[in-house]
């Protein structure tokens, strides 16, 4: 069985494509984020350039060098060596991929084309914009998969359309677009075309590069004009991404000791043993192994406590616990875990027919969760009680349908010894 755990559904990633011509700010603009965005989310590990253009990346290292972040270059026009790039930046823990510009791309494409097919005479036909789109799709891929930020340039082309014109159907210029296949715009979060535009301040003319944002997935600068563009007029739609996504930069630390981790799992396997016992199940009766099997399954989906905390990272054990200490005792202990103050040789007493509240949590809509009352009846001499309609334990992770509940439950005694073991120990 599988389940579909809820992050968010939002790529933590930047894609990021930046077009338009010649002197506009590209280059520039992306050495601007791409630096900014190692040194501010990423703990300063490198960028990789892949550059196309004779010398565009050698007149922004000086950017790199100001905030400490490597840089690493490769120059190249080679299609398939661009594809091995991504794999190589990938094992690098490069930070961001930049490429610089992917307009050569696109054109060896076309001009590989047509040197394997020389009865074309120089001229792609209609027939071939298949298969040379479809080895585009490859780097395509990559720049969606890659686990990284992306920062693309192009050159800019003009989009034209035929219109009817005295009796004539001429192109019409419409505007621009990367040069680039023409789909390929789709698959960037935040798309920007750059112009070189004059500039009056006063009775002074200037040039300057402006930045249009002309797509923003998440709407937080959608439509904005920046004139000599730089990282902070992007850093609105940087954390609005990162907030989406749940996704949190880490610090490179070294692994943690297995031994600590173990130790902190038992820790909280006792504390889990300290709510059961608060709650009123943490008898050995098999209503309260029943009330644990249903409470363990749903939220950990597995009635196994060894299996749970072997399988199990210490963070989503901790969440977990903390959740379940919640819906059983209202919050009534620290969210750090202390144990509960329990004598060992003091009885603990269950009224099977008393009513048992199970919070049902609604973590997606955010809304306050219901209390649902459930009457236990007392079950028979040796009996497994079975979940009544509507009982089963809702867990904040994983739900569990009330047939697979009951087939766990179906279980005879020695199994149920797998829950705890000989010390009440998952473990």
């Amino acid at each position: 069985m599988t389940f579909d755990i809820e992050t968010g559904g939002t790529n933590p990633f930047l894609r990021m494509a930046l077009f338009g011509g010649p002197g506009s700010g590209k280059t520039w603009t992306a050495a601007l984020v791409a630096s900014s965005l190692a040194d501010e989310l990423c703990h300063g590990r490198p960028v990789f350039w892949i550059e196309t253009e004779e010398d565009g990346v050698d007149w922004v290292r000086p950017i790199f060098r100001e905030v400490g972040v490597p840089l690493g270059v490769e120059k190249t026009r080679d299609f398939s060596r661009v594809l091995s790039l991504f794999d190589e930046a990938e094992k690098s823990s490069c930070a961001v991929l930049v490429i610089d510009s992917v307009s050569h791309f696109w054109r060896s494409l076309q001009s590989d084309f047509l040197d394997a097919h020389p009865g074309r005479g120089g001229q792609l036909q209609f027939q071939d914009w298949g298969p040379i789109k479809k080895n585009w799709g490859r780097i395509a891929s990559r720049v969606v998969t890659y686990k990284g930020h992306v920062i693309v340039c192009s050159r800019q082309s003009g989009v034209y359309e035929l219109e009817k014109r005295g009796g004539k159907l001429e192109p019409v210029y419409t505007g621009e677009r990367p040069e680039a296949e023409k789909g390929f715009a789709y698959e960037f979060s935040l798309l920007v075309r750059m112009a070189l535009v004059e500039e009056r301040k006063g009775e002074i003319l200037t040039l300057v590069n402006r930045a249009t944002v002309l797509r923003d997935r998440s709407a937080t600068i959608q439509g904005k004009i920046f004139s000599a563009p730089k990282y902070e007029d992007f850093r609105p739609f940087i954390a609005r991404l990162a907030a989406g996504s749940g996704y949190r930069p880490l610090p490179v630390t070294a692994p943690p000791d297995p031994v600590q981790v173990k130790q902190r799992k038992r820790k909280l396997a006792c504390d889990l043993q300290e709510i059961f016992l608060s709650a009123g199940i943490g008898g050995d009766s098999p209503e309260a192994v029943g009330r644990r099997r249903i409470i363990l399954l749903s939220t950990f989906g597995t009635s196994s406590g060894a299996e749970a905390w072997s399988k199990l990272d210490e963070q989503l054990l901790r969440d977990c616990v903390a959740r379940i200490r919640k819906e059983l005792l209202g919050g009534r202990a620290s969210p750090e875990y202390p144990p509960a103050e329990v004598e060992a040789s003091a009885p603990v007493e269950v009224e099977a027919s008393a009513p048992v509240e199970v919070e049902v949590p609604d973590p997606a809509e955010g809304e306050a969760p219901e209390l649902t009352q459930v009457e236990e009846p007392e079950p028979a001499q040796g009996e497994v009680p079975q979940p009544a309609q509507g009982e089963v334990y809702r867990g904040w992770y994983q739900g569990s349908s009330d047939t697979n509940v009951q087939e766990e439950l179906a279980l005879d005694g020695d199994d149920q010894e797998e829950l705890y073991g000989d010390d009440d120990t998952p473990f």
